[in-house]
């Protein structure tokens, strides 16, 4: 399995950069080479924690949403979602957003949900 992720490198996203625990993980999958990763928050925290915890960002991405060109862009087209309900039956299979008027759903995880 880990030399399939390593031939794959996907990209994975931790949107939780801010907690030491998901920089500790990041460090893992990064010295193990398994994926392309992106940490988001705030990115002083997160080198605070790498420093901490003796971990190289090296290949990691940071990513602070605030200080994102479209933040602002983004930040109102939130605000305007209805609830939603996402549920997955497994990761590589099903995904389905829901909100009252509206059900989509992906059955596979290059397939884009709009």
């Amino acid at each position: 399995m880990f030399s399939r992720a390593r031939e794959m490198q996907k990209t994975i996203v931790l949107p939780e950069g801010d907690d030491i625990r998901v920089v500790e993980a990041a460090g893992i999958l990064s010295r193990r080479k398994l994926c392309k990763l992106e940490l988001v928050g705030n990115a002083e925290t997160i080198e605070r924690h790498a420093s901490t915890l003796g971990i190289s960002l090296e290949g990691i991405s940071v990513v602070e949403p605030t200080k994102h060109p479209r933040y602002d862009d983004m930040a109102e087209q939130v605000r305007y979602i209805p609830d939603k309900t996402i549920t997955a039956s497994s990761p590589d299979k099903t995904i389905t957003a829901s909100s009252p008027d509206k059900t989509i759903t992906a059955s596979s995880p290059d397939e884009t949900i709009n």
